[in-house]
C-alpha cells in the first residue's frame, strides 16, 4: 500500500520554532498593549494637557504684548514729535501776537502739561 498521506513530519513544525514564533508574538503584543496605554494614559492626563496648553497660550499673550508695545512705543515717538513740533512754532507766533502774555502762558502750560505726560509715560514703559 502507498502512502497516500503526506509525513506528519513535513506539515508539523518544529515545536522549539513554534515556540520561538509565539514567544516573539507574545512580546509583540506587550510591546503594542504598553504603547495603548501609554497613549491612553497621556490623554486622560487632563491637568498636564491643561498646563502644556496654558503655557503656550502665556507665551503667545507674551509675544503679542512685546509686539504691542513696540509699536505703542513708535507711536508715541511720531505723536511727540507731531506735537513738540507745532507747539515751538505755536508759541513763536503768539509771542508775536499782542496779547502775547496771556496767550504764552497759557500754551506754555499746555506744553508743559502734555511734555509731562509724554515724559511720564516714557518713564512707565521703560
Amino acid at each position: 500500500m502507498s502512502n497516500s498521506k503526506p509525513s506528519q513530519a513535513g506539515n508539523a513544525g518544529d515545536p522549539a520554532d513554534d515556540r520561538e514564533k509565539l514567544t516573539e508574538q507574545i512580546e509583540q503584543t506587550r510591546d503594542e498593549l504598553g504603547a495603548a496605554v501609554h497613549e491612553l494614559a497621556a490623554r486622560t492626563d487632563v491637568k498636564r494637557r491643561v498646563a502644556d496648553q496654558a503655557g503656550q497660550q502665556v507665551d503667545r499673550l507674551r509675544d503679542t504684548a512685546k509686539r504691542v508695545a513696540k509699536q505703542a512705543s513708535k507711536r508715541r515717538d511720531q505723536l511727540s514729535d507731531q506735537i513738540v513740533e507745532p507747539a515751538g512754532e505755536m508759541t513763536e507766533a503768539v509771542a508775536a501776537d499782542s496779547r502775547t502774555g496771556l496767550v504764552l502762558a497759557i500754551l506754555s502750560a499746555a506744553f508743559a502739561v502734555l511734555a509731562g505726560i509724554l515724559i511720564l509715560r516714557r518713564r512707565s514703559s521703560r
